[in-house]
């Protein structure tokens, strides 16, 4: 009687059954698949800004070497000038760069425009009255000063250079682009800048 009460119970204590084996390995796996699948997508866009950080601090290098050689060089007139290279020099030579240098054109629409916002808040337009209405002593000589303004623009114009500067690299076999501008100012004549180095004889 006692040998019969033992194996009723070892018989109670089986283990999984399987198809409960089979439903656990399966969840098991979707797990595992979603967290392979998170954890690479994380190491991805790791990846990509840790490259976008090198992108930009060479990007910015190479601007700040194209404004002082167009400064030194001195602005061409006329025409865009145009220069290309890589970064071979920091270590990454398969990243390149592109510069297009050109001037700031102020057409004369541009100019007569500003000059008619400058006398409407001088002088006032219609009913309302401008800054300077009533004040005689000085409006006498404002419209000889307000002639002026166009040539004053047009050497403002000369003395401005856009720098359009793009910087293409590949990431994960997909060709990627960075393009920034900035403007660059000649605030001295070159024959007038004492840092400028002078030309040889």
């Amino acid at each position: 009687m006692s040998k019969h009460s033992c194996r009723h119970k070892s018989r109670g204590r089986a283990g999984f059954s399987l198809l409960e084996l089979m439903m656990a390995v399966f969840i098991l796996a979707i797990a595992t698949t979603i967290l392979l699948g998170t954890q690479g997508t994380s190491m991805r866009l790791m990846g990509y800004s840790n490259n976008l950080s090198v992108i930009t601090m060479l990007t910015r290098a190479k601007m700040q070497d194209i404004e002082y050689e167009v400064i030194a060089e001195g602005f061409t007139e006329g025409f865009a000038e145009q220069k290309d290279g890589d970064f071979g020099d920091e270590g990454f030579d398969d990243i390149k760069w592109e510069a297009i240098i050109d001037a700031i054109e102020i057409d004369d629409d541009a100019s007569n425009d500003f000059v008619q916002v400058i006398n409407e808040q001088l002088y006032g337009a219609g009913e309302e009255a401008g800054s300077l209405s009533g004040n005689l002593a000085f409006s006498q000589f404002l419209p000889l000063m307000i002639s002026y303004l166009p040539t004053i623009i047009n050497q403002l114009g000369r003395r401005i250079r856009r720098v359009t500067l793009t910087v293409s690299w590949e990431y994960l076999g997909i060709e990627q682009s960075l393009t920034v501008s900035q403007y660059i100012v000649q605030v001295v004549p070159p024959e007038q800048d004492p840092q400028r180095p002078a030309d040889p004889q």
